[in-house]
């Protein structure tokens, strides 16, 4: 048997152990700021994605919109024709 007291066995154990959950802290505290930091890194990355395709989409927007209007004026075109032929 050791004849350290119990205090002192005591106070060594909790020192250990306040040491052990600071060094816990700091590394779980630097891995909460990379994932962080990758995850900004992500959604920078998705934001210019929909970007690029919102571009795309406002493209395809024009070009329908010429279609339209190129069959709504050959549908005219036709049906006045149609009409007023003699």
């Amino acid at each position: 048997m050791s004849a350290e007291p119990l205090e002192s066995r005591i106070a060594r154990l909790v020192n250990g152990i306040d040491g052990r959950l600071d060094s816990l802290d700091r590394s779980l505290r630097s891995e909460i700021g990379a994932v962080r930091s990758e995850i900004g890194g992500l959604r920078s990355e998705m934001n210019s994605r929909f970007a690029q395709v919102d571009a795309r989409f406002g493209q395809i927007d024009q070009k329908f919109m010429w279609v339209i209007g190129l069959i709504v004026t050959s549908w005219t075109t036709t049906t006045l024709v149609l009409f007023f032929h003699r």
